[in-house]
């Protein structure tokens, strides 16, 4: 059957060959590049053979220990087997409450909780190696002069804790007090070498209980994650663990909706009362509006469109809703209808503000050290608020004419927003003089958790909420934003997921650079639809129509697009693609990155020391193509697809 699929695709897809690379049954898929399967074999004779294949999963690399990936791979012969998942799952629970109970008794051999990792580099080029184990180890073995060099692969194996002497407890000063025992070692101190172990006669033995905690339990509970009846707390309680400090699976209560992203949801909570009725409350996690570096106004937007999502009305109606919400509020907003209160944003201060080598890159330093200028005092810990103000254009008797007198006045510098903040009670003293920057707040408090909010909604874009904001809406994406990056797959969507080869014209290139010409006869500018385009009939059907007449349906003379001849049509054709061609080439090649927070929107052509972290200080964004290879690529094959007869047919 594999055979006859490749035949036919091969067959159909002549730029495309697809290869056979095997054939799985069954397969467990846990995420792109992360799968275990039986491949089935035909051998000479005909007979079938199954192997074990596995793909990014924990038990095919080296920073494990032996008896993980030995309990990795018995469950995955048990999921693999084709038994019923309840049998299945009671198998899983037998070997793990027996495993649990067999390392705790020490009835297993010191090979089995061996973990070896690589050296990138020289042990002592490491510059902390009490936070790696490996090179914790080797470390020690220099000291023991022991030959380690770069790229050797460390044994090691974590051993339980030792209780000191009686001797090393010291009592404190006050004799009253009790005695105090050293500083415990952590568990990358309390790596050593295997031989080191087998030398110390029973005194160093594994630890136990960490082996189960990180070694057996997390790759199991990854492998067991698409299977129901079981969970992560299930698991725990079989290896002898604390269940409390697991999760049972789904959240407590009924959810109306699906968390669109790990620990980042909001939802509606269904919980059944003492007389049995049914309450719902709002719950929200890792959203804005529960953070405190978010304004007030921020938060109350937030909320009124969440209430307008979770309300289970029509979504063409809460679209609606959305929009005129955020039209008027950018109306409120730019008319200074609003009270002070709604533009204050709050932060803690983890240190001192004297001990910030930089209080120009954080508003809520900057803010706390000109409070410590007025003699105000202020903590570490303390709460700082502050309001971004506008900028105030500086009097003429600031603005000093350079040297020329023929060249014109020079401004000061203007302050960045981090400058512009201020403390509520300093712009309530200012008498008006100082009030919020509007557009800041648009830009960056109510336009980015809006946008996230939004983003799983169909109907509207940041764009589009851009626009409502009163914001120039070319500066943001008409769709998801992911600045022409290719969307990661998610794994519900692999099982329909479609090539971008295979989707029409229109979805395909919907955002490309449209080939435009203008019409010598009408003089309108219409996109030039190829050689060959399907145009409507009064019939409904669908007629094949040559690209070389103007498109205008009230153009006087269409053919050949108003030019007197084929040859001038021709040339006007080959100097528009020519130069369409140079710009998007010279786009690409221009490595122009922007930032992908769009609270950023830093643009630049600088690279970082960094990689790919945003130069922006204080952003935590990253630098992304601006025009990435993948847009020009679409673009290429548009312009191919708009002079190739068989594409059109």
């Amino acid at each position: 059957l594999a055979k006859k699929v490749l035949q036919k695709v091969n067959q159909r897809y002549h730029t495309l060959e697809l290869d056979c690379d095997g054939v799985y049954k069954p397969m467990l898929l846990l995420k792109k590049k992360k799968y275990a399967a039986k491949m089935v074999e035909k051998a000479a004779d005909g007979t079938l053979t199954e192997t074990l294949e596995r793909k990014g999963l924990d038990q095919v690399r080296r920073d494990w220990c032996l008896q993980s990936k030995q309990s990795g791979n018995y469950i995955l012969d048990q999921i693999l087997s084709g038994e019923d998942p309840e049998a299945v799952i009671l198998k899983i629970h037998a070997h793990l409450a027996q495993l649990g109970k067999d390392m705790r008794e020490g009835k297993m051999e010191l090979e089995k909780f061996v973990i070896t990792k690589g050296l990138t580099k020289h042990p002592s080029d490491y510059p902390d190696g009490r936070s790696l184990p490996h090179v914790f180890v080797a470390q020690s073995m220099l000291k023991a002069s022991r030959a380690v060099n770069m790229g050797d692969h460390i044994p090691y194996v974590i051993t339980a804790p030792i209780p000191p002497p009686a001797s090393e407890v010291k009592p404190e000063e006050d004799s009253k007090l009790p005695k105090v025992a050293p500083k415990a070692l952590t568990w990358v101190e309390r790596a050593r070498h295997p031989d080191e172990i087998r030398r110390s006669e029973g005194l160093l033995i594994p630890d136990y209980e960490w082996y189960i905690t990180h070694q057996i339990l997390p790759p199991v509970t990854r492998l067991c994650e698409p299977m129901e009846g079981t969970s992560q707390q299930a698991l725990a309680t079989q290896l002898g663990l604390d269940a409390n400090q697991y999760s049972k699976g789904p959240a407590k209560g009924v959810q109306t909706h699906a968390p669109p992203k790990k620990k980042k949801y909001a939802a509606k909570m269904v919980e059944k009362a003492a007389d049995g009725t049914l309450t719902e409350t709002l719950e929200r996690k890792g959203l804005d509006q529960v953070r405190r570096d978010w304004c007030l106004q921020s938060k109350q937007s937030g909320n009124y469109i969440l209430d307008q999502i979770l309300s289970g009305e029509d979504p063409e109606a809460v679209i609606v809703k959305i929009h005129a919400h955020l039209k008027q509020l950018g109306t409120d907003m730019r008319g200074g209808k609003m009270e002070l209160e709604q533009f204050v944003i709050t932060k803690g201060l983890t240190k001192h503000p004297s001990d910030y080598p930089d209080g120009r890159s954080l508003p809520h330093v900057f803010v706390a050290q000109s409070m410590l200028k007025a003699s105000r005092a202020v903590n570490m810990g303390d709460h700082i608020p502050y309001v971004i103000t506008a900028p105030i254009p500086p009097p003429a008797s600031e603005v000093k004419p350079e040297e020329d007198s023929k060249l014109p006045k020079v401004a000061p510098k203007a302050l960045t927003w981090v400058e512009r903040a201020r403390h509520p009670d300093e712009i309530r003293r200012s008498e008006g003089l100082l009030i919020p920057d509007y557009e800041w707040y648009i830009t960056h408090q109510i336009l980015p958790p809006v946008t996230r909010l939004c983003e799983p909604m169909e109907g509207t874009s940041q764009q589009a909420l851009a626009t409502q904001l009163g914001l120039d809406a070319n500066q943001y994406s008409k769709g998801p934003a992911n600045n022409g990056q290719p969307k990661e797959l998610q794994d519900e969507e692999l099982v329909n997921y479609q090539p971008v080869h295979t989707l029409p014209d229109e979805e395909r290139f919907e955002s490309v650079q449209k080939l435009e010409l203008k019409c010598r006869s009408c003089h309108v500018t219409s996109s030039f639809p190829g050689v060959f385009h399907c145009t409507s009939t009064p019939l409904n059907t669908l007629q094949l129509t040559s690209g070389l007449s103007c498109t205008n349906p009230t153009c006087p003379s269409p053919n050949l697009w108003g030019y007197p001849s084929p040859t001038e049509l021709q040339s006007r054709i080959s100097n528009r693609l020519c130069l369409s061609i140079r710009k998007s080439v010279g786009q690409y090649y221009s490595q122009t990155t922007v930032c992908d927070d769009v609270t950023c929107g830093l643009r630049t052509r600088q690279c970082s020391v960094l990689g790919s972290l945003c130069l922006e200080r204080g952003c935590h964004g990253r630098l992304v193509p601006e025009y990435s290879e993948r847009e020009l690529h679409t673009q290429i094959c548009y312009w191919e697809s708009l002079f190739d007869e068989e594409h059109a047919v």
